[in-house]
């Protein structure tokens, strides 16, 4: 038997290769919901503690149910820490902008740079190919025009908004 048949993996490299890819994925998932927590709980401690009603304390109420956020490193679940008021009982979110429109600001930002560029259709394309999000044309034209208020005003006047 030579040293190349008792080398010959019982996995094929393809297969090795796909599921490191999914590992690396996951890691940097786990990364990013990791960042999105720790924004949310400095947030939360600069917020003030004051509820924005009645002006009264406020005090931690858990975390908010799970919520799907697209990120650059595909979907993730998201928890984000609530403060109840203790007088009124209003319900306030400090970091909900994180995520606002189940976005990641910073991939917001990347669908706008890419839509600055290209048509709304060219960009769901590259979105596909580039980064495996498959989003729909008109999903991601609302996406852009209520993001782009935050970064450029004109990303929907110097794009050809036609689908």
């Amino acid at each position: 038997m030579s040293s190349v048949d008792a080398l010959s993996p019982s996995v094929s490299p393809s297969l090795f290769d796909i599921d490191l890819e999914a590992h690396y994925q996951k890691v940097r998932q786990e990364k990013i919901v990791r960042k999105i927590e720790d924004m949310s709980e400095e947030i939360v401690s600069k917020h003030g503690l004051k509820c924005p009603m009645c002006k009264s304390k406020l005090h931690s109420h858990g975390k908010t149910k799970g919520k799907e956020v697209w990120t650059l490193a595909g979907m993730v679940i998201v928890t984000l820490r609530r403060l109840r008021c203790k007088s009124c009982s209003y319900l306030v979110v400090p970091a909900k902008h994180l995520i606002a429109d189940g976005l990641l600001s910073s991939l917001a930002e990347k669908f706008i740079e890419l839509c600055r560029s290209n048509s709304f259709a060219r960009s769901r394309e590259l979105l596909n190919s580039l980064l495996g999000i498959d989003i729909p044309v008109m999903t991601l034209h609302s996406y852009v025009r209520r993001q782009s208020r935050y970064f450029d005003d004109e990303i929907l006047k110097s794009n050809d908004c036609s689908l």
